[in-house]
């Protein structure tokens, strides 16, 4: 990963962008979400990974995601409880307590909307790749839109960007490496 972000990587990922990146479009995409009851082509619940839970440690979960952490919860603890005929140690009823308030707290968490902070329009295949990646994306039935989380450095310097890329294996030294 040390050369993530070489000159040559640097190149290639911009060459990606270029191909799949076409536009900034946020007064366009934010005026339709803010209208949703002028009949518009999407709303926010047709954005997806638009919403996800936070747990206690900061860490983000979509719905499926957050059963599935719940179900494995509810395993450890059935783990930590079944009768063995002998008394818990200190340390098992520690950890029960902290599985069982992590799990508690889970529960109870909010569904949250992602802070969007730029959309741009994207290639179909690109929005495919950024919405696996749990990137918000959304489709208004011809354009394809991203929901950008970051701002500030070029689309290039993105993590998500770099991820696509590396697994597309066309970074520097990769089987598809692109040449420039």
């Amino acid at each position: 990963m040390e050369a993530a972000n070489s000159l040559t990587n640097q190149k290639i990922k911009g060459k990606f962008v270029e191909r799949h990146v076409y536009a900034k479009v946020n007064t366009l995409v934010e005026f339709v979400l803010a209208n949703p009851d002028h009949n518009p082509p999407f709303t926010w619940d047709d954005v997806c990974n638009a919403y996800y839970y936070e747990d206690w440690t900061g860490q983000h979960y979509n719905a499926e995601e957050r059963q599935e952490k719940l179900e494995e919860y509810d395993l450890l603890i059935d783990q930590l409880t079944e009768s063995t005929g002998e008394l818990p140690t200190y340390e098992e009823r520690d950890a029960l307590d902290n599985l069982v308030d992590a799990r508690n707290d889970l529960r109870s968490a909010t569904w949250q909307r992602v802070e969007v902070i730029e959309w741009w329009l994207v290639s179909d295949w690109l929005a495919e790749k950024l919405t696996a990646h749990g990137q918000p994306t959304v489709s208004d039935g011809d354009s394809f839109y991203w929901g950008r989380m970051i701002s500030g450095q070029a689309i290039k310097m993105d993590e998500v960007i770099h991820v696509i890329c590396e697994d597309l294996q066309i970074l520097e030294g990769q089987t598809d490496e692109w040449q420039l």
